[in-house]
């Protein structure tokens, strides 16, 4: 996906983007787990600081095996361990 600062970008662009990344959303959402990623991401803004290093090292977790599961990884045999 091309980047392009707000004030260069050219009309249609920015929607085109938008489209493109919604797309790439749904084609990963389930083989990496998204939803329940984007869940704990989500909830640990509402925990106080303490609590919310916890719940994203857990997010960060759950996203990290999910992409060593995938078939998007190239080092999934030897990186993950369950």
């Amino acid at each position: 996906m091309k980047r392009c600062h707000l004030k260069h970008c050219v009309k249609g662009s920015i929607e085109r983007d938008f489209s493109d990344l919604i797309h790439e959303y749904f084609s990963l959402k389930d083989e990496l787990n998204l939803n329940e990623v984007l869940k704990l991401y989500w909830l640990s803004k509402t925990l106080p600081i303490d609590a919310e290093i916890i719940v994203l090292a857990a997010s960060l977790e759950l996203l990290k095996k999910s992409w060593y599961k995938s078939s998007k990884s190239k080092a999934k045999a030897f990186i993950y361990r369950t």
